[in-house]
């Protein structure tokens, strides 16, 4: 699994010194492309110091902006990942039997899985956040400085009516990545890191599948416990073995147990959180690292014969005709099947790594997720290019039609561009193949229903210049017609006009010589 923390520069330093006394050893490494821009070659002290304060190992001097409280501050962000329990039973009983060989190649197959799932981090998730005229903007930089801190054991685990102290087999690694990036204008930033902190499940699940399959090429069988969350063991490992070095889970569930009690109401991540800081024992480190193997090896002596379960794995790491060649698998068409069930997801989970997930714990181990990854992106590619011959199709079958369809393409297009633009800010600049093949399907429809509605006087075999001299013709006859009817209309109205005007003058030369009649 992979466990991400912030850690400031004070909390850092003080755990780096502490490795020294850590059960006697101190394993370290740097890993990343900003390695060789300081120059780095093997893990110091004070070179590590340097780091977390921002400040160049080689000219020490502070190539970050100087802050005032830096010991408060996130100087960098620890990515612990563990292996299965039975990986490191196995790694513990090599050493403890004094086959250092053994369990130096087995903890070479470990570290290429972590150097592989930290590219893997280095080159999706390395991103810096900056402002430019008054716009802030996100840059996916690529460039990581890890330190890489490997440690065998877990916490003590004291028992309470014995007093005896176990401490159970515990590969794990603390890659401790500094809080800083280099942008392509050269420039240091803060790592924008919110992403390796919503996808740690899933790089949780990148890490085992990883770790998975390169075992299973060096012919080393898993069977998997649990495929929904991508957990495995190792086959030849008894499940005997791994419940009596699983003491410090024991401890933690029992402490979840007593709190949940406590606090009913709680959360229960953060109630297992807070069960496993509570239930934490501090670390013995006066008991030598000799001792802790010499105690493991007697508690799986109880239960197995260690030297018979040993005797199978040499002959897995000697024999190179039980290695496997990698396996080349076409995903395409689950890549295709699982992007239609994405889809009923929420907005969130609709991208890449969601698919790349999905895929992983479909195809565990029996591919590499870096190999799944390449595919994916391979898809994307190619959809992408086919998305653009689509546009130049519809753009060609558009200008051949005779209709008048600009408006009506252009609404359609700005719709398909704004949606598009807002897919590649939420995914990354990917295309939406399956969206510009609904709205150009709805196009068509558009078309084809106006087609025959719109030139229906005329048949649809005239040609335009036709259609605009019948148009002429018909427009010139139709105002000849109305001319006529207007002057006729004129001269009746004129008519009328003269006939009132005479019966009203014989009215008025009537009216007088009546009235002179009556004088007289």
């Amino acid at each position: 699994m992979l466990s991400p923390k912030r850690i400031n520069a004070h909390n850092a330093k003080d755990y780096h010194e502490n490795q020294k006394d850590y059960y006697g050893i101190a394993k370290g490494e740097y890993f990343g492309a900003l390695k060789e821009h300081f120059g780095l070659k093997d893990l110091t002290q004070e070179s590590f110091n340097e780091l977390l304060a921002g400040v160049d190992p080689r000219t020490h001097k502070s190539f970050l902006p100087s802050k005032k409280n830096r010991k408060s501050d996130c100087a960098a962000i620890d990515l612990t990942l563990t292996s299965p329990k039975s990986f490191g039973i196995l790694v513990e009983m090599f050493e403890a039997k004094g086959d250092y060989q053994s369990a130096n190649k087995l903890l070479g197959y470990y570290n290429q899985a972590i150097n592989n799932t930290l590219s893997h981090i280095q080159e999706e998730y390395a991103f810096c956040k900056f402002q430019k005229n008054k716009v802030k903007k996100i840059e996916k930089t690529q460039k990581l400085i890890i330190a890489k801190f490997e440690h065998n054991d877990s916490r003590p685990v004291t028992d309470s009516n014995t007093n005896e102290v176990f401490v159970d087999c515990n590969v794990h690694t603390h890659c401790v990545a500094m809080n800083f990036t280099q942008a392509s204008d050269g420039k240091f930033r803060s790592l924008e890191a919110k992403k390796i902190f919503d996808d740690k499940i899933k790089l949780g699940t990148y890490f085992r599948a990883e770790f998975a399959s390169i075992l299973k090429e060096n012919g080393i069988q898993i069977d998997v416990t649990d495929k929904k969350n991508s957990f495995w063991k190792i086959k030849e490992i008894p499940d005997v073995l791994i419940k009596e070095f699983s003491q410090r889970s024991k401890q933690i569930e029992n402490e979840f147990q007593r709190l949940r009690k406590l606090f009913p109401k709680m959360d229960e991540t953060k109630l297992r959180q807070k069960a496993t800081l509570s239930s934490r024992e501090r670390k013995k480190i006066t008991i030598p690292r000799n001792q802790i193997k010499e105690h493991n090896l007697r508690r799986a002596e109880k239960h197995i014969d260690v030297d018979l379960l040993l005797h199978k794995f040499k002959i897995y790491l000697s024999n190179d005709k039980q290695k496997t060649e990698k396996v080349k698998i076409d995903l395409t068409n689950q890549i295709d099947n699982k992007k239609l069930e994405i889809r009923k997801m929420r907005k969130f989970h609709q991208n890449r790594y969601m698919l790349l997930q999905q895929l992983t714990k479909q195809m565990l181990g029996q591919i590499r997720p870096s190999e799944i990854f390449k595919q994916i992106q391979t898809k994307e590619q190619k959809d992408k290019k086919e998305l653009k011959t689509m546009h130049e199709v519809v753009v060609l079958s558009l200008l051949k039609t005779k209709l008048n369809t600009e408006k009506l393409y252009s609404k359609n297009k700005n719709k398909l561009i704004l949606e598009e633009n807002f897919e590649n800010r939420r995914i990354g600049k990917t295309s939406h193949r399956d969206r510009f093949i609904e709205i150009s399907n709805r196009v068509s429809g558009q078309l084809t229903e106006a087609e025959p509605t719109h030139f229906r006087d005329v048949a649809n075999t005239a040609t335009r210049a036709e259609r605009r001299e019948c148009r002429a013709n018909t427009q010139g006859i139709n105002d000849v017609t109305n001319r006529d009817v207007r002057r006729n209309a004129e001269i009746s109205q004129t008519v009328v006009t003269l006939q009132d005007v005479k019966l009203a003058e014989r009215g008025y030369h009537e009216s007088i010589n009546n009235t002179k009649e009556r004088e007289r």
